[in-house]
């Protein structure tokens, strides 16, 4: 097979690149591993069938490109990967006929669309040849769970068990090579299928990744957690203070001060300072105690992806119970999400106590050095009168 290395290297970088930077977790089967699986069959169907360079070439290119428009469309996903792969190959100077043969190719994969050439049914059966493989239930479950994250489809373990069988008994390969290589072992995986199926159709427990912590381990969350409590607490409580005197020294000033400035206007200069640095002073202890609002909400996603830290309130309090119960409980099922959950609470609890301390620094500061040079202008202000 001898067909042009370079562009097919080039595209096999950036598909490869674009999967890497669009990568979600949520995509357990419409991945890279799913599309390097489909170029690898798409290269062995196109030799057994004996394309010609230039035909193998571009199904080679369509297997690469025809899952890349998922992340961005997932309802016409194949529309998506048509414009992305027609975007890159203009850009490459491809022939126009080729991109459109190509695209062609890859609307084939759509379901429910009937390949019309030998290119666009390599491609459909490459797509599918995992039908044939010892790995198929996995596949299969894994486009399951892709399911129920991104759509919300949820199907129970039976319903999903006559929904393969029904799947593998009306699939049929278009390509001779295909039928015949993979005939065998698709017939056992249907009848794998159908024997779950007779037997209790329960879904099969899934083992969770057990995380086991020593008790020095556990002593050091929960005094971490108490640390970094206090130091809030202390922090509020210095902001709180340095609110209180100021506020007294601005009623004082504007009580006692004010009305002299018009029989004294020198007072006028040391007046000023002395208010400038208490509402500075203010401003900088606001700061420091003032709440910082967020979403409030999450979304199933977020939870299967634990991308959520159900530990913090700011994440849940405009979440329906029944939501943020289910929530909970899928995190309290995995170690790993619950015990990752008060880590990510330790770091941005630690971040919110750096802005405490750095905006109460700057009052503090202010309210120090603003003290002494008002009251070094108030004594020489009276010392100039003397």
């Amino acid at each position: 097979m001898n067909t042009d290395n370079n562009i097919l290297n080039q595209i096999e970088i950036f598909v490869k690149k674009y999967f890497k930077d669009k990568h979600q977790v949520a995509f357990t089967y419409h991945n890279i591993d799913h599309t390097q699986a489909v170029v690898s069959a798409t290269i062995k169907i196109a030799a057994a069938c004996k394309l010609n360079n230039s035909d193998t070439e571009m199904i080679i290119i369509a297997a690469w490109f025809h899952d890349i428009g998922y992340f961005t469309n997932k309802e016409e996903h194949e529309k998506e990967s048509i414009r992305i792969a027609e975007e890159y190959l203009n850009s490459q100077k491809y022939s126009i006929e080729s991109i459109k043969k190509i695209g062609n190719c890859i609307y084939s994969t759509k379901m429910g669309v009937e390949p019309k050439n030998i290119l666009e049914q390599v491609l459909c059966d490459a797509d599918l040849f995992a039908l044939g493989e010892k790995n198929n239930f996995k596949n299969c479950s894994n486009l399951r769970k892709e399911q129920e994250i991104v759509f919300g489809k949820t199907l129970t373990y039976k319903k999903w068990l006559k929904q393969e069988i029904d799947f593998l008994e009306k699939h049929q390969y278009y390509t001779s090579f295909a039928r015949e290589q993979q005939r065998e072992q698709k017939e056992n995986n249907l009848t794998i299928i159908k024997n779950l199926l007779m037997q209790e159709p329960t879904e099969p427990k899934k083992e969770k990744k057990k995380t086991t912590l020593s008790k020095g381990v556990e002593t050091m969350f929960r005094i971490t957690s108490r640390n970094h409590t206090a130091l809030s607490a202390m922090a509020d409580d210095k902001a709180n203070i340095m609110l209180s005197i100021n506020a007294i020294i601005i009623s004082l000033s504007m009580s006692l001060l004010l009305p002299n400035i018009l029989t004294s206007p020198k007072l006028l200069i040391p007046t000023s300072i002395l208010l400038l640095v208490s509402i500075l002073t203010i401003i900088f202890a606001t700061l420091a105690t003032r709440p910082k609002v967020t979403s409030g909400t999450f979304t199933k996603e977020d939870i299967h992806n634990k991308r959520v830290n159900l530990l913090f309130f700011g994440n849940f309090f405009k979440v329906d119970f029944e939501d943020f119960d289910w929530g909970m409980k899928e995190m309290m099922k995995d170690n790993d999400f619950l015990y990752g959950s008060l880590i990510k609470d330790f770091y941005y609890l630690g971040i919110v106590l750096n802005q405490k301390f750095k905006y109460l620094r700057y009052c503090y500061n202010t309210f120090m050095f603003g003290m002494i040079i008002a009251t070094l202008v108030f004594i020489l202000t009276l010392a100039i009168d003397f």
